[in-house]
């Protein structure tokens, strides 16, 4: 649910008939960071450019938060605190 929420709006903004081709970018990388917030160290991404978010390297371990801190969202650790 927490990434469906992520998605939807970037979904709905370009399901249109309007030109919004040129915000496409900017939109998609914006969308990008914020999922790769839930797992990869966030001093990594700031100020990071488009061209550094693509050849960000999500396999090296040191780049990733520890498994712990990951946000899987709060629908997902109330279901697992019932667990």
């Amino acid at each position: 649910m927490a990434v469906s929420r992520s998605v939807t709006p970037f979904l709905t903004k370009y399901q249109t008939d309007e030109p919004v081709l040129p915000f496409f970018a900017n939109d998609l990388a914006e969308l990008l960071k914020n999922l790769l917030r839930r797992f990869i160290k966030r001093e990594l991404l700031t100020d990071v450019t488009p061209q550094h978010l693509v050849r960000l390297d999500v396999t090296d371990k040191q780049s990733r938060v520890h498994p712990k801190a990951v946000d899987i969202g709060i629908g997902a650790e109330t279901a697992i605190k019932v667990i």
